[in-house]
């Protein structure tokens, strides 16, 4: 086993690695310039309401989605 996790403590390090690049050019390097301001239209907006509806229910309140996962299931074994 400790030949994976010699592979494990490598793999690591490689992400490590991309990891801080990302925030290197996140919290160091300069700006090229000004941001475009962001315009969110009205569609848009009612697209990310729709969507965020259910992550906050099934977020909060997820137990009808884990009886009917539990129900699928059971169908399934019989």
């Amino acid at each position: 086993m400790i030949i994976v996790a010699v592979i494990a403590v490598l793999n690591s390090v490689v992400s490590l690695y991309y990891y801080i690049r990302v925030l290197k050019h996140m919290f160091i390097s300069e700006s090229e310039g000004e941001l475009p301001e962001l315009k969110v239209t009205a569609p848009q907006m009612v697209f990310v309401l729709i969507l965020l509806v259910p992550t906050l229910l099934f977020g909060i309140y997820f137990t009808p989605l884990v009886s009917f996962a539990e129900n699928c299931l059971s169908i399934l074994i019989k």
